[in-house]
Parts: C-alpha cells; sequence; structure tokens
C-alpha cells in the first residue's frame, strides 16, 4: 500500500476537499444514496481523515496512515490502523463496510475484497466506486459478490453471496 506519500501530504489531500467543494459534496451524496438500505454497523476501509466517513455516520474506520487517522479522530470517528489486506475484527461483524476510492491504492486489492468480505454479515453489502469497478472489473464481480447498480451512477453497491 502507498502509505507514505499520506503520511508526507496529509494536508494537502484533506484540502482536496475544500478546494474542490462541489465535486466532492457530490460525490458524498452519490456515497448517501447508495448506502441507503445498508445494513448497520459501517466500516470504511481507507477512511483517510473520514471526509466521507464521518458525514455519513459510519461507525469504524480503517487505514494504514497515522497521520490520516490523527484527523478523522480529531473529527469525532472510531478508527483502527489496518490495512485492507489484514482487517482486525471478527468475522461477519459489519453489516456493510465502504472503499471509496481505495482499492486502487492497495497492495492487493483482490486480497482486501475478501477481508471485506470475510467481516461483511451474511447479508452485508460492500459498496466501493465505479472507477475502481472499471479498474479491476473481473476481480469486483468475482462470484462471491453480486453487484447491484440500481442505486446510483457513481457507486456499486454489492451483496455478498455467502
Amino acid at each position: 500500500m502507498v502509505i507514505q506519500p499520506f503520511e508526507k501530504y496529509w494536508s494537502d489531500y484533506d484540502e482536496w476537499f475544500e478546494k474542490h467543494r462541489e465535486l466532492y459534496l457530490s460525490e458524498l451524496k452519490a456515497v448517501e444514496i447508495a448506502s441507503r438500505g445498508i445494513p448497520r454497523p459501517w466500516l470504511e476501509v481507507g477512511v483517510g481523515t473520514g471526509r466521507y466517513a464521518v458525514p455519513l455516520g459510519i461507525d469504524i474506520g480503517v487505514d494504514p496512515s497515522d497521520a490520516m487517522l490523527a484527523i478523522a479522530t480529531r473529527r469525532g470517528l472510531r478508527t483502527v490502523k489496518a490495512r485492507g489486506e489484514n482487517l482486525l475484527f471478527p468475522s461477519g461483524s459489519f453489516g456493510g463496510v465502504f472503499m471509496i476510492v481505495t482499492l486502487c491504492f492497495l497492495d492487493n486489492p483482490v486480497q482486501a475484497l475478501h477481508e471485506a468480505n470475510r467481516v461483511l454479515t451474511p447479508t452485508g453489502r460492500l459498496g466501493s466506486d465505479l472507477y475502481q469497478r472499471i479498474v479491476l472489473g473481473v476481480t469486483i464481480t468475482a462470484s462471491w459478490l453480486k453487484e447491484d447498480t440500481s442505486s446510483t451512477n457513481t457507486l456499486i453497491s454489492m451483496r455478498s453471496t455467502k
């Protein structure tokens, strides 16, 4: 995982959301719409500074970057230092797992998807952005995930078929 740039440039990362506020709010709205009906509790993998997790009411965020987690924690989010490929939660812990602009930064996105599936409840759902589906199309539509594109045009929501 690409951690060092996020440790060094966390401030630039976080400022992007203010400089591009309209785009950020549009993305946030798309995630909010796609998240409707996803059972709780919710986990965000690659939570960064909590720009999506906090307004969406996500329960826990994980990230390997100490600098990013410090900001997310200051924003009131419960955080855990972890990588998406090795989530530190028991199987079946979450009704929803979100990966918002995350898969493209992981060393092993397939392993992260398996981990997300592991920590989901049997009726849980994984939410990830469409850009990542294009980059990893075959991986994301693997046999243990069922795509549900009715939610929104910019986000896909997937259900585990455990």
